[in-house]
């Protein structure tokens, strides 16, 4: 009985931890920083009425920019150089929605734009959570998770 007690009062300490530890939503799973590695599109061309081509093409990021979620639903891309692009996000349905801050000073960064994406996050071979956000037009931003 004094065993069973030790392990009750072992879980009860552990296991409320262990789950705290784990994302409960989409929104959830996004907080924090992630750089950006690649660029994914994808072109369908018909070639014929029996032939469809599909081209994908892949840009890796050489200076990565970094994308930050803060848990208060904002956000900002931060370029290679410092400059920071602010934006506001939110999820539903495992869908992000971005619409970005701007100014009539304001260049826009070609990465994030105002859109909805389908969100798919994934763990990486060598470790780590990977972030894809594909674009209503077949865009494919991947971004992996910055870890202090």
């Amino acid at each position: 009985m004094e065993k069973l007690s030790k392990i009750f009062w072992l879980l009860t300490i552990v296991f409320p931890n262990l789950c705290a530890a784990q994302p409960s939503t989409a929104a959830d799973s996004l907080i924090g920083s992630w750089a950006m590695s690649a660029t994914e599109h994808i072109s369908i061309n018909k070639v014929s009425k029996s032939q469809i081509t599909q081209t994908t093409s892949r840009i890796l990021c050489n200076t990565c920019p970094v994308v930050t979620f803060d848990s208060n639903g904002t956000g900002q891309v931060i370029s290679a150089n410092g400059l920071k692009q602010p934006f506001k996000w939110a999820v539903a349905n495992n869908r992000l929605k971005v619409v970005k801050y701007t100014s009539k000073k304001a260049k826009p960064f070609s990465i994030l734009r105002d859109s909805i994406y389908s969100i798919r996050i994934s763990q990486h071979q060598l470790g780590g959570d990977v972030l894809k956000l594909l674009d209503t037009s077949a865009t494919t931003y991947v971004l992996v998770k910055k870890y202090p």
